[in-house]
């Protein structure tokens, strides 16, 4: 009896210790797949998170076109919101009906970027005249600035999927120096405000762009920008 429980207890100790090891390597390779669904550096996942942007973009945009129809005019669209401060329009009516973050008004949420998808730098909504870079070749609209959204800093991969998804040829030197102020319902009359697409026609409302002056190579910082307005 001894040896048979000696026995018994050496495969209970057996069994215990295989199971250790399955639950170990199910563990690994749970933790291996969630990792890599929450990795943003290949192209595959680059195109998830485009996908993310340009249909966040898309409604911001709808919304904004929608409350203009509605009688708000471009001056009295507040991008107030409980998330990022800095965008308090205070010429917006009292009741909201034009903020497009707010229920009464456009019912909108603002969404945190991708993870992943840039260097966690927040969205930003400005002025900015859109042009080639001498100003004469062509204007998106007019000499007049656009309200645009910006995404700073996003991945290499993500630039490239949307301006794929876009239609748009590679990324492109922005050449200028474009508004980073958020709106507060006044249009910038500076022009040295603008974001160029070189001398490169014809000119697009959206896309991705290699933020320098010179050379576009593979560190360059990448932005995103829409345009929400043409003026």
């Amino acid at each position: 009896m001894p040896q048979s429980n000696s026995r018994e207890q050496g495969s209970a100790l057996l069994y215990v210790f295989i199971g250790l090891i399955l639950f170990t390597g199910l563990v690994f390779t749970f933790s291996k797949s969630f990792q890599n669904s929450n990795d943003l550096s290949s192209p595959q996942q680059g195109k998830i998170a485009a996908n993310d942007i340009l249909s966040y973009t898309t409604d911001i945009s709808q919304t904004v076109t929608k409350l203009i129809t509605k009688g708000c005019s471009e001056n009295d669209i507040s991008f107030e919101n409980p998330i990022v401060t800095g965008y308090t329009n205070p010429g917006a009516p009292v009741d909201k009906h034009c903020n497009v973050f707010a229920p009464e008004g456009g019912m909108m949420s603002w969404m945190k970027q991708p993870i992943g998808s840039n260097d966690g730098s927040d969205w930003i909504i400005t002025d900015t005249s859109t042009e080639t870079f001498d100003g004469t070749t062509a204007q998106l609209g007019t000499a007049n600035a656009e309200l645009i959204l910006l995404l700073p800093f996003i991945t290499n991969d993500v630039c490239d999927s949307i301006n794929s998804q876009l239609g748009n040829p590679a990324v492109w030197e922005s050449n200028g120096s474009h508004n980073l102020i958020k709106f507060t319902g006044t249009f910038e009359t500076n022009a040295a405000t603008t974001l160029n697409r070189g001398n490169l026609t014809p000119l697009i409302s959206s896309g991705c762009f290699c933020d320098t002056a010179g050379v576009c190579t593979a560190a360059s910082p990448r932005w995103f920008f829409s345009t929400l307005i043409v003026r």
